[in-house]
C-alpha cells in the first residue's frame, strides 16, 4: 500500500512538474504573443503615421498648387511642418538677395518678445551660419552656441534650409518645449515639406516678378514684343497692340517678320537678327507695317534672353514709334533749307536793287527829255516797266525770305475772300466751279492787307492752274481752329486761336516728292515759260511773316488742299485810305550819300529836278566831314545803309549828335540789320527800300521834310 502511495505520489509529482512546465511554456507563448501583438500594433501605428505624413505632404502639394499669395503659402507650409513634427512653434525665413539677411516672413505660436529677438538673422550673428547651412540640424537647444536668455521655453530645435539651385533662399525653423527626438519618418517628411516650401517660394516669387514685369510692360509707352527662340511672337503689350493694330491672338505663334513691309530690304532685318543672336543686342531704325497696311518707323532695341546655362530661350523687342519725330526732323530740314534759300535771296537783293535803282533812275531822267509820243520815250518806258517788274520780283523773293517788313494791322479776312471769289468768277475758266464757305464770326487777323490779298490770289491761281485742262471744283473756306501742344510741334507755331483758310482743288494732285519742294523759290511743275515758280514761295514767306503756318494735303489724281493758319486778332476799324497826291516839290538842301556813284548821280538828278538843292557824296566819312562843317546848312539827309567805312546807322547817329533835329531818310536794297520799327526807335524819320520811282522818292522826301510825327516807310 505504501509502495502504491509512493508510486502515486511520484506520478503526481511528475504530472505537476509537467503541468508546471506546460504552464510555463504557455505563459512564455502568451508573453511572446503579447510582444508580437504589441510590435504589430506599433508597426500599424507607424504605418498609419507614415501614411498620415505622406497624406500631409500630398495635401500640402495640392494646396500649394492653388495658392499664388506668398504669405498664405508660407503659413500653410509652416502649419504642415508643425503638424508632421509635433513641434510647438516655428517660423519661415526668407533670404534678402542683396544683403544676405534672413527675414522672418511667417510664424506660429511665438510670443511678441521672442519674435522680436528672432525676427531677423544677419551675417554678423553667431546663429546665422547655423541657420543658413545647407544641411538640416536636429538637436537640443542647449547643444547650440546660442543665447540662453530667450523668453520662451525651448528644449529641442529643427533647422531646415530652403535651397534652390544650390543657394539658400530661406530657412524653416521649428522648436519644441519637449526634449523628445524626432523620429526618422517625421524628419523625412519635414525635409520634404522644406523642399515643397522652397519650390513654392521660387514659383510664387517668379509669378509675382512676372506680374510686375507684365504690369511694367503694359504701362510702358514703348511697344514690347516677346519672342521664342525661333523669333515667333508670344506676347504683345498694350502699346504694341495700339501701335500695330494687331491683337495677341492674331499674332501668337507668327514670325515677327509678319510686321515687315514686303517692299523693304529683308537683308537689313536679317542682319539685325544675326547680331542680336550672336552679340546679345541690336539697335537701330526699322520700317514696320500696321494691320491696315500703314508704314511707320521705329527706334528698335532687340535683346536675346538666355537661361542659366547660356542657352537662348527667346528675344525681347522694344519699339518706339518715331514717325512723328521723323516728321518733325523733316520739317526742321525743310525749314533750314528754306531759311538758307531765303538768306541767299536776301544776299543778292541788295546788289540787284542797286542795279535796278540806277536803271530806273536814269530811265526816268531820260524820259523827262522826250515827249510821250516819241519813240525814245516809248523805249525808255519799256525799260522802266521791265525794271519795275524786276523790282517786284525782288520784293517777292524778300517776302518769301521774310526779310521785308510790311505794315500790319487788324483786318477782316471774309471781305478779302469775297473779293477774291468775285475776281476768280470773272477771270478763270467756266469749266471750274468756285465755292466759298465762311464758318466763323470772328475773322480778324493782324496782317498786311496787300500781302494777304497776294496770298489769296496766288493760292487760288495755283488751284485753278491745276484744273486748267480738265476743269473741276475750287473751294475756299474760312473757319476757326485751335492749335494745341501736339499741333504746335507739327506746325511750328505757338498754341492759341487761329483762323484756318483752306483752298481745295480737284486737279491732278502731287506726289510726296513734289510736296516736299512745292514752297521752294523757282520750283515749278509747269512748262517752260508758264510760271516763275515764285507763287507758292511768296505764300510761304507771307504766312511765316504773319506768325502762321501752311500745310498741303495731296495725292496724285486726288487734288490738293492748302491750309493756312493765321493767328486771330481783335478787330478794329479800318484806317482811311489816303488820297493820291500830286508830285510834290521843294527848295530845301539835301545831303545825299551812297557808295555807288551811278546811284548818287541818278538820285541827284531826280531830286534836283523837283527843285531841291542836292549835295551828293559817295564816301560816308567825307559826307560826315561836310555836314560837320555847317550842320545848319542842310534840311534833310538821305543815306544808304550798307556802305564801307561807315554804315548808314552809324553815320546817322553821328549826324544827330551834332544836330538832333535833322531829319534822316535811310535807304537800303536789303538789310537784315535794320527794320522800319528799329529805324523809328533810333529816331530815323524815313525808311525806304531801293529802287524807287521818282514819284515815290518825291513823296517820301516831302513827307519827311513836312514832319508827319512817325517814320515814313516805302517798300
Amino acid at each position: 500500500m505504501t509502495e502504491l502511495i509512493d508510486e502515486l505520489s511520484a506520478e503526481l509529482q511528475k504530472t505537476n512538474a509537467a503541468l508546471e512546465t506546460e504552464i510555463a511554456k504557455r505563459k512564455q507563448a502568451e508573453d511572446e504573443l503579447r510582444k508580437a501583438y504589441a510590435a504589430l500594433q506599433n508597426q500599424t501605428e507607424e504605418r498609419k503615421r507614415e501614411n498620415d505624413l505622406i497624406k500631409a505632404g500630398k495635401k500640402l502639394a495640392a494646396d500649394l498648387s492653388r495658392i499664388s499669395d506668398l504669405s498664405r503659402a508660407l503659413g500653410l507650409c509652416l502649419d504642415t511642418a508643425l503638424q508632421v513634427s509635433s513641434m510647438t512653434m516655428g517660423g519661415v525665413y526668407l533670404a534678402d538677395k542683396r544683403s544676405g539677411h534672413l527675414r522672418l516672413a511667417a510664424h506660429r505660436n511665438m510670443s511678441d518678445t521672442f519674435r522680436a529677438i528672432v525676427s531677423r538673422y544677419v551675417p554678423e550673428k553667431a546663429s546665422s551660419p547655423l541657420v543658413a547651412r545647407h544641411e538640416p540640424v536636429y538637436c537640443l537647444y542647449g547643444d547650440l552656441s546660442l543665447p540662453d536668455n530667450i523668453p520662451d521655453a525651448i528644449q529641442r530645435v529643427a533647422l531646415l534650409p530652403l535651397i534652390h539651385e544650390g543657394k539658400v533662399i530661406g530657412s524653416l525653423n521649428l522648436a519644441s518645449s519637449g526634449a523628445d527626438d524626432l523620429p526618422l519618418s517625421a524628419r523625412v517628411t519635414l525635409e520634404t515639406v522644406a523642399v515643397q516650401t522652397g519650390c513654392a517660394i521660387v514659383r510664387i516669387q517668379a509669378e509675382e516678378e512676372r506680374k510686375r514685369l507684365v504690369a511694367v510692360m503694359e504701362h510702358s509707352a514703348e511697344a514690347v514684343i516677346l519672342l521664342d527662340a525661333s523669333w515667333r511672337i508670344e506676347y504683345l503689350n498694350h502699346a504694341c497692340i495700339s501701335m500695330t493694330g494687331y491683337s495677341n491672338e492674331e499674332l501668337a505663334g507668327e514670325d515677327v517678320a509678319i510686321l515687315r513691309p514686303e517692299e523693304t530690304d529683308a537683308k537689313v532685318y536679317q542682319a539685325a537678327r544675326d547680331q542680336t543672336r550672336t552679340t546679345g543686342a541690336w539697335s537701330g531704325r526699322l520700317i514696320q507695317r500696321k494691320k491696315d497696311g500703314t508704314l511707320f518707323s521705329v527706334d528698335a532695341l532687340d535683346s536675346r534672353i538666355q537661361d542659366s546655362d547660356g542657352n537662348i530661350t527667346g528675344y525681347i523687342l522694344l519699339w518706339r514709334d518715331i514717325s512723328e519725330v521723323e516728321h518733325l526732323e523733316e520739317q526742321l530740314r525743310q525749314s533750314q533749307k528754306m531759311e538758307a534759300i531765303g538768306t541767299l535771296a536776301g544776299g543778292i537783293a541788295h546788289d540787284f536793287n542797286n542795279v535796278l535803282a540806277i536803271v530806273m533812275g536814269n530811265a526816268e531822267l531820260m524820259m523827262d527829255g522826250f515827249p510821250e509820243e516819241a519813240k525814245e520815250y516809248r523805249y525808255l518806258d519799256q525799260i522802266l516797266r521791265a525794271s519795275m517788274r524786276g523790282r517786284d520780283l525782288v520784293r517777292q523773293i524778300l517776302t518769301f525770305s521774310r526779310k521785308t517788313e510790311g505794315g500790319r494791322k487788324p483786318l477782316f479776312l471774309a471781305p478779302l475772300l469775297h473779293e477774291t471769289y468775285q475776281l476768280l468768277r470773272a477771270s478763270i475758266s467756266a469749266a471750274i466751279d468756285i465755292s466759298l464757305t465762311i464758318r466763323t464770326r470772328s475773322d480778324a487777323v493782324l496782317g498786311n492787307q496787300t500781302q494777304i490779298e497776294q496770298l489769296l490770289i496766288n493760292l487760288c491761281t495755283n488751284a485753278a492752274d491745276a484744273m486748267r485742262d480738265t476743269g473741276g471744283c475750287l473751294e475756299m473756306s474760312l473757319e476757326d481752329a485751335v492749335i494745341g501742344k501736339r499741333d504746335r510741334l507739327k506746325l511750328g507755331i505757338k498754341p492759341g486761336k487761329f483762323l484756318a483758310l483752306k483752298v481745295t482743288d480737284t486737279g491732278q494732285g502731287m506726289d510726296e516728292e513734289v510736296q516736299k519742294r512745292i514752297f521752294e523759290p523757282f520750283f515749278s511743275t509747269k512748262g517752260l515759260g508758264q510760271g516763275t515758280g515764285m507763287g507758292l514761295a511768296v505764300v510761304y514767306g507771307i504766312v511765316k511773316a504773319h506768325d502762321g503756318a501752311i500745310t498741303v494735303s495731296s495725292a496724285p489724281g486726288a487734288g490738293s488742299t492748302f491750309t493756312v493758319y493765321l493767328p486771330k486778332a481783335a478787330p478794329v476799324a479800318d484806317a482811311e485810305t489816303e488820297e493820291a497826291k500830286s508830285l510834290p516839290r521843294g527848295k530845301e538842301t539835301i545831303l545825299l550819300i551812297d557808295d555807288e556813284r551811278p546811284i548818287v548821280d541818278a538820285a541827284d538828278r531826280m531830286i534836283s529836278s523837283l527843285g531841291y538843292k542836292v549835295i551828293g557824296k559817295v564816301d560816308s566819312l567825307e559826307a560826315l566831314r561836310v555836314f560837320s562843317e555847317n550842320p545848319a546848312a542842310f534840311d534833310l539827309v538821305i543815306t544808304d545803309q550798307a556802305m564801307p567805312k561807315m554804315t548808314g546807322l552809324v553815320l546817322t547817329a553821328k549826324i544827330k549828335t551834332m544836330r538832333p533835329d535833322i531829319p534822316v531818310i535811310l535807304c537800303t536794297g536789303y538789310s537784315d540789320v535794320i527794320s522800319p520799327e528799329k529805324a523809328e526807335s533810333l529816331g530815323i524819320e524815313g525808311y525806304v527800300m531801293k529802287p524807287l520811282l521818282k514819284r515815290e522818292l518825291a513823296e517820301v522826301v516831302r513827307r519827311v521834310l513836312d514832319g508827319t510825327g512817325k517814320t515814313e516807310r516805302v517798300s
